[in-house]
């Protein structure tokens, strides 16, 4: 699922774990990561949610969660 500035708290908020990727188009690392990453949301269905953050797009989510390179995966849990 899509992850925006706008989404964002309210998704990390929900009380599940979120496993978040922050990505860019042009970046060739997170190309390459696309299919695993559908293949980690399929089986993590339902344990945790799987999201992914489009860098580029939300620049001022880059800062607060600190991601500086694409791609950066993180976990939230609890709201952190």
């Amino acid at each position: 699922v899509d992850l925006s500035e706008t989404n964002f708290d309210e998704v990390v908020g929900r009380g599940t774990p979120v496993l978040v990727k922050v990505y860019a188009e042009w970046c060739k690392h997170c190309v390459a990561l696309a299919p695993v990453w559908g293949e980690v949301a399929r089986e993590l269905e339902g344990e945790l949610f799987v999201g992914r953050v489009d860098g580029p797009k939300n620049r001022l989510l880059l800062k607060r969660i600190g991601a500086k390179a694409y791609p950066t995966i993180a976990l939230f849990k609890n709201g952190k």
